[in-house]
């Protein structure tokens, strides 16, 4: 295991430890993805400057809203990374509701395309993105009627950002999801449409990255280890451009995964073996990039709205997607 990402690995740890603190009632894999949240950015948690963020946050939006929902703890978290929290919240708000105009539901997957246009410095672009945005969607639910859903949208959101146009971005999902199925890739139709999208959001030839996605997979599976069908399966799509050797990733993989397995509040009884890889998966993604072993993802990459590594900021959007998703059917069944 590098040094580097056994760093990240132990910055990781630490957050989580201060958000189990100041989150008390938070699910695990809330606070876990939090701390990666944190961690990418390199921010050491801060106890006090989360209390004052959340009162902020309590102070200025109302109980009843999607952005003080289940992703509450995401949005205190990253206003303390900010320079201005009370700012943070209100801009926030402004890009929420703009992009929820016609829209009742699944409002906790909004809050994170809300926060990704924030995240990026984009809230005076807003109009024109939740424009462009708002194609993107309702493209997707042409091709996909039943498959498409809220779990997309805060994919969708990186995508408008970029430069691509529509019709590039959706005919390249479809090849892309096409020829998975074709070759009769190991994924659930959502994990595939998770993924198409984070492959949409990089440069090059779209079956040369699909092709590098399968061997990912088939070198778990060479280990004994399936790796995740569902949205896991996108955070495979974080290593591409890293230019570094497959064989060394994958074992940099089960190396910070087996770590982090001997970490409290990351072992089995917080996580399963499958998140845990996938987790790994982003924090190996996450460190390689921040090191510059990987010479290939910022000129390839064209989420040119994307200020910090788009690694980092694909790998927070997919942690949350599945948090949101599992704390929602938690939810439900309760």
């Amino acid at each position: 295991m590098k040094d580097f990402v056994k760093e990240k690995c132990d910055l990781m740890v630490r957050n989580r430890k201060v958000l189990n603190k100041s989150f008390v009632w938070d699910f695990d894999i809330m606070t876990v993805a939090t701390s990666l949240i944190l961690a990418g950015a390199g921010v050491e948690a801060d106890a006090e400057k989360l209390k004052n963020c959340k009162k902020i946050l309590r102070k200025g939006v109302g109980c009843f809203s999607s952005i003080r929902g289940i992703g509450e703890t995401i949005t205190v978290c990253k206003m303390a990374m900010s320079e201005d929290p009370a700012k943070y919240v209100s801009d926030l708000k402004k890009v929420y509701d703009k992009i929820m105009k016609g829209r009742f539901f699944n409002g906790e997957y909004m809050v994170l395309a809300a926060a990704n246009v924030c995240d990026n410095g984009k809230v005076s672009e807003i109009d024109s993105l939740v424009g462009k945005f708002n194609e993107i969607d309702k493209r997707m639910k042409e091709e996909h009627p039943i498959l498409t859903s809220a779990e997309d949208w805060s994919l969708a959101m990186l995508l408008a950002m970029t430069d691509k146009s529509v019709d590039q971005i959706i005919g390249e999902m479809e090849q892309g999801f096409d020829y998975m199925r074709d070759m009769r890739f190991r994924a659930t139709q959502n994990g595939l449409q998770s993924l198409t999208q984070v492959l949409a959001l990089m440069g090059g030839d779209m079956k040369t990255k699909c092709d590098k996605v399968i061997r990912f997979s088939d070198k778990f599976r060479e280990k004994g280890v399936r790796y995740g069908k569902d949205c896991e399966i996108a955070a495979l799509g974080t290593l591409l451009d890293i230019d570094a050797n497959e064989d060394e990733l994958v074992s940099e993989i089960f190396e910070t995964a087996d770590y982090l397995k001997k970490q409290k509040g990351f072992g089995s009884w917080h996580l399963d073996k499958k998140t845990r890889l996938m987790f790994a998966s982003l924090i190996v993604a996450e460190s390689y990039e921040k090191n510059d072993l990987t010479s290939a993802i910022r000129p390839h990459i064209e989420v040119s709205a994307i200020t910090s590594a788009s690694a980092v900021a694909i790998a927070a959007t997919i942690a949350m997607m599945l948090v949101i998703y599992c704390c929602c059917a938690s939810a439900s069944s309760h």
